[in-house]
């Protein structure tokens, strides 16, 4: 195989200095070494040298986890911090528009009292990937998986369809009455000014060429749309603190990784007015699977233990409020 060169950043142009070298596939175990820039302008990271476009899909292995899910952790669902954060991203979802009752018992009233605290108010809407209530809105959910977020969608009266390249996930997503291209974001072809709202969750670090797929999906949009991405953050707190073992990295499939400021550089070349900022909900998982790369050199248990919870829940939150780009994701909304 061929291996292209990319000695500068992807998404600002910059300059960049290796940060990572010979990381190993710590999730499906696929054969080889990687490295890793941070670029000096704008933080994001990026793969030098990177697979060619034609060599890409065989870094997917049949046991990477679009095809079957990530299986749930009962424990963790029951656990007092996911109830409670539960609780605030239901209240969140009343100031969306999307549950129009007042609070009618002690956990919805307590969910209320948490939007108080901005670095809760801010990701509460993950749920729903921060889009407004809008009756009949047409949705776009790229990277659809098995349609389990736009079947939550269709509830709350969003009309969905997906892409997803994993023909496996496809099929899934059909099943459950959507219609979904099976083919790259870069091969596909969208009809102008179609959607209302365009969804990205874990998409933007797969793509070898973030900023031309964008201005794609811009054009895609109605006019006052909003395109919506959530990815790996590489200047947040478990970034800086695992480094290699970080589990956002995912060498070889994450390819750009870009940065709070990056995402916003992406955005102005997208002609796109853009609030971005992190999100901490996924603390939990990463630290646990991250600190299991540390120690064994893979992800080994999808289980959550409770002391990592208790720093996802307790710790990051606080975190994010005092530096805001220290989450495990970044996170963009932008306008047409």
């Amino acid at each position: 195989m061929q291996w292209e060169a990319r000695s500068s950043c992807p998404v600002c142009g910059g300059a960049g200095s290796l940060v990572v070298s010979k990381a190993r596939d710590p999730v499906c175990g696929v054969e080889g070494e990687w490295n890793y820039r941070r670029c000096d302008r704008c933080g994001s990271l990026w793969m030098d040298p990177r697979p060619p476009m034609e060599a890409i899909p065989t870094l997917y292995p049949e046991n990477y986890y679009t095809h079957a899910g990530v299986p749930p952790d009962p424990a963790g669902e029951r656990s007092l911090p996911s109830r409670v954060w539960g609780a605030a991203q239901e209240a969140a979802l009343r100031r969306f528009g999307y549950n129009g009752a007042k609070p009618a018992n002690p956990w919805e009233r307590l969910g209320e009292m948490l939007l108080a605290f901005p670095p809760i108010e801010r990701e509460a809407p993950r749920r729903v990937r921060f889009l407004p209530r809008l009756p009949s809105g047409k949705l776009l959910d790229v990277g659809c998986g098995d349609g389990s977020f736009l079947e939550r969608m269709r509830t709350l009266g969003w009309e969905g369809e997906g892409l997803e390249p994993d023909p496996i996930s496809a099929e899934q997503a059909r099943r459950r009455g959507f219609p979904i291209r099976s083919s790259t974001l870069e091969e596909a072809a969208f009809p102008p000014e179609a959607y209302d709202a365009i969804t990205m969750s874990h998409v933007l670090e797969h793509l070898p060429d973030p900023s031309t797929v964008l201005v794609r999906l811009r054009a895609a949009l109605k006019r006052g749309g909003l395109l919506v991405s959530i990815s790996p953050n590489p200047v947040g707190s478990l970034a800086r603190r695992f480094g290699g073992a970080w589990r956002g990295l995912e060498p070889p499939r994450h390819l750009v990784l870009p940065s709070p400021a990056g995402c916003a550089i992406l955005c102005r070349k997208a002609e796109l007015e853009a609030r971005v900022f992190t999100c901490w909900s996924e603390s939990h998982w990463v630290r646990s699977q991250s600190r299991q790369i540390e120690t064994c050199g893979r992800v080994l248990d999808t289980r959550c233990p409770l002391a990592d919870r208790l720093y996802g829940y307790a710790i990051a939150p606080w975190m994010n409020w005092f530096l805001r780009d220290s989450g495990e994701e970044v996170v963009f909304v932008a306008h047409r």
